[in-house]
């Protein structure tokens, strides 16, 4: 492999590392002052940065004096458990398209409210996915065609002439007495 070649599988080793570091970034959890926290985690589907398309999990976690928390989606209700957890499984296709504020709400003893939003954008992937393949395509197929003329330029290399007399055996079958 060529020194070239070698940088150039680096950057797209890099680059990949990149992307995968700044999508796991955007679902970190959102944190109201330490009092209840939203993770997201994709079961199946896209997302970048805060888009999302698919489906997703989100749970709910808060400190032992929430007794009751409340989910919503752009202020309506989709999920409400007594306790300090909550679990919520959905698909994005389920609800509109768009910015979706989803907010945890606590509710402690004492009656105090705690909440926390994440703010994300619920996207239809048919149409990025599409994007994604004809992107590689246009990426990945010249690398191809690279590889395979290269590979029949080194099948088409002519021997050396002394190896090429060495194999010519001529058989005479015929007697010429």
């Amino acid at each position: 492999m060529h020194k070239y070649e070698k940088q150039n599988v680096q950057k797209l080793i890099t680059l990949g590392f990149i992307i995968s570091i700044i999508s796991t970034i955007s679902l970190l959890p959102v944190n109201a002052s330490g009092e209840i926290n939203i993770h997201m985690n994709k079961i199946v589907g896209t997302n970048i940065s805060n888009k999302i398309s698919g489906k997703f999990r989100i749970n709910v976690d808060a400190v032992d004096e929430i007794i009751h928390i409340n989910l919503l989606f752009n202020g309506s209700l989709v999920k409400e458990e007594d306790g300090n957890e909550l679990e919520f499984t959905f698909q994005t296709h389920d609800y509109p398209l768009g910015i979706m504020n989803i907010t945890a709400i606590g509710l402690n003893q004492a009656g105090d409210t705690f909440q926390t939003s994440k703010i994300v954008e619920f996207f239809d992937s048919s149409t990025f996915d599409t994007v994604l393949y004809v992107i590689t395509g246009i990426v990945v197929v010249p690398f191809v065609i690279y590889y395979i003329k290269k590979g029949l330029k080194k099948k088409k290399k002519p021997e050396n002439l002394d190896d090429l007399k060495k194999k010519i055996r001529i058989d005479i079958d015929k007697d010429f007495s």
